[in-house]
């Protein structure tokens, strides 16, 4: 009474790890024609040997993010930050130009990465792309990076989702 029973092991060793799916190095964004290049990445997708991504692969980070030597992407980079007053979309109209280069370089690849704001950093640059660019609405934009990645973060970040939603009406500013 009151005691958990516990199963034993069939076997010597421990039971091999569950799959999760989306739980991946990286997801390409679907259901956006000219998106087919397009990654939503972990930091793991750019360790040496991962074989994730290709050696000319464009990488835009959200905040600092440093490949190891090990890396095998060796495309261009470019570094996303916020602007000094801590505003989100002041530098879209670069990041977007950055990617729209990537992907129109006949089978191009662009990894999106964040460190410094967690996955849902590179999933509010790929969906304010969508938006943007491929003139997807919101919700699309964002349900194509929830399928790329179901596990981002970016549909529980109220800041990136208000962000997102201002775009979708508005357009981006002329100041930004």
């Amino acid at each position: 009474r009151g005691m958990a029973i516990i199963e034993e092991f069939d076997a010597d060793e421990a039971p091999g790890p569950v799959q999760v799916p989306g739980a991946e190095h990286s997801g390409r964004i679907t259901g956006c024609a000219g998106c087919e290049g397009l990654h939503i990445c972990s930091e793991l997708a750019f360790e040496g040997g991962t074989n994730v991504l290709s050696k000319s692969t464009r990488v835009l980070s959200f905040g600092e993010f440093l490949l190891d030597d090990s890396s095998d992407v060796l495309g261009p980079n470019m570094v996303y930050h916020r602007a000094e007053n801590g505003a989100l979309i002041t530098h879209l109209r670069a990041a977007c130009k950055f990617i729209s280069a990537g992907l129109s370089n006949n089978g191009g690849e662009v990894a999106v990465v964040s460190e410094a704001e967690g996955e849902a950093g590179a999933a509010f640059l790929i969906a304010s792309f969508l938006i943007l660019v491929k003139k997807l609405d919101t919700e699309k934009a964002v349900d194509a990076v929830l399928r790329a990645r179901p596990m981002n973060g970016l549909s529980d970040h109220p800041e990136f989702m208000k962000n997102l939603r201002f775009l979708g009406r508005n357009g981006l500013p002329d100041w930004a």
